[in-house]
């Protein structure tokens, strides 16, 4: 880093092109350090990204050779660009080209969506695709997929294609991983509570339609359940809090102390609300969905993905969790009760809800959030995205702020809007 110092300005940013091969080498690793690990990056965002870091003006030449000397690399086109890693698991391309018939895999990267499953992009010989490190969880029905997939595909749903391996099974079984591969689908995913119009309805539309294809595949494993609102109770939750709060005192970490305190607020006032699943709709589910599994381009849902926790829901609370992560007016946990009544009117243009679904939404989401120690998910966690965890339990928080205080209101407003 010194060596290159007499080569930068007083921001950091290189002014001057060096006229020795290594040199030139030092700064080009210098620049891809500004560059993000696991996501893609249009030819404008590189060409900006580098214009920022330089000051001599030949963002071209500063490109070539990142793409040169493999910091950067792209698809043939130049659509998309991604920061080279060259630290990937060489376990993980053998796999790969041991088993796919793909050909050579020619780059690949972790992509940084998620903190669950390992999922890399590749790009081989004959295309591009995802391939999964199935996470080792009892949600996770991996076994199913295919069949999932494959019903929804014949029914008009866009959904993310799996190869077969070599074996012929869509389901790869090496050593302790469980893997698959899939078509790479290109698009754009939003983050939490950034969906445009277009994509609040038309996602609730399209979930009114996997619930509905999937109620003809046999019965899924079993998501919640009445053992979940016997085991987690309260008082068990109380426990869960206590015990999380030390770890949150020890570490001095005082958004936390203060999130935890307000959920064991809430949990003592809280008077306990019988929940009888056996009337409500239980069928076969996406099991996670939301904003962050759906692709899109302009106004078009290109496909939904990760069917990994399919398995039978109450179907109240997806609807109610989906939308409260997807619209932008939710993004302080409030829920805005007439777009919501809009988003279940969509999903009721193809599946149906019964008036206790109805009147137990809101409840059962509320309840769910609220014992649930999301803040114990986020400690012991050992995946690198756990920041993604930690913002997911204080948005929990946020929630049960609002449903504390506008869940009658809530309640009416469905209970009389169909």
């Amino acid at each position: 880093m010194n060596d290159i110092k007499r080569f930068m300005d007083e921001k950091g940013r290189v002014k001057a092109w060096a006229a020795k091969r290594e040199m030139k080498f030092e700064i080009l690793k210098y620049i891809s350090t500004k560059f993000e690990s696991g996501r893609f990056y249009s030819e404008k965002e590189v060409n900006l990204l580098i214009e920022y870091w330089h000051t001599f003006g030949d963002y071209f030449l500063i490109r070539r050779g990142l793409i040169d000397n493999w910091l950067l690399s792209r698809t043939k086109s130049g659509s998309r660009y991604w920061k080279e890693e060259r630290d990937i698991s060489k376990d993980i391309i053998d796999i790969i080209e041991m088993n796919y018939d793909i050909g050579s895999v020619n780059s690949i990267f972790r992509m940084s969506e998620g903190y669950g499953s390992h999922t890399y992009y590749v790009l081989s010989d004959k295309g591009e695709y995802i391939f999964k490190d199935i996470e080792q969880d009892p949600m996770n029905h991996p076994e199913n997929e295919s069949l999932i997939i494959s019903e929804l595909k014949d029914n008009g749903i866009p959904v993310s294609e799996l190869y077969p391996a070599r074996n012929g099974d869509y389901l790869l079984l090496t050593g302790i991983k469980t893997c698959h591969l899939q078509k790479y689908i290109e698009g754009k995913i939003y983050s939490r509570n950034s969906a445009p119009q277009w994509l609040l309805y038309e996602s609730a539309r399209v979930l009114g339609k996997i619930h509905k294809t999937l109620e003809r595949l046999p019965r899924l494993p079993i998501g919640i359940s009445q053992n979940f609102f016997d085991y987690m109770t309260p008082q068990k939750a109380q426990m869960s809090y206590s015990s999380t709060l030390k770890m949150a005192n020890e570490r001095k970490d005082a958004d936390i102390i203060d999130a935890i305190k307000c959920k064991t607020e809430i949990l003592d006032a809280f008077v306990n609300y019988r929940f009888d699943v056996s009337k409500m709709t239980c069928k076969n589910t996406h099991g996670d969905y939301k904003i962050h599994q759906i692709i899109c381009s302009k106004e078009k849902i290109n496909a939904v993905i990760d069917f990994t926790s399919a398995c039978v829901h109450p179907v109240c609370w997806e609807i109610i969790r989906s939308y409260s992560l997807a619209d932008d007016e939710c993004i302080e946990g409030k829920i805005n009760i007439e777009n919501f009544k809009k988003y279940i009117a969509c999903y009721l243009e193809y599946a149906s809800l019964n008036s206790y679904d109805l009147k137990i939404m809101p409840y059962m989401y509320f309840y769910q959030n609220l014992v649930s120690d999301y803040f114990y998910q986020y400690y012991t966690s050992e995946n690198k995205n756990k920041h993604k965890l930690l913002d997911d339990a204080l948005f929990s928080v946020k929630l049960c702020k609002w449903f504390e205080y506008n869940i009658v209101k809530l309640e009416n407003a469905l209970t009389s809007g169909f």
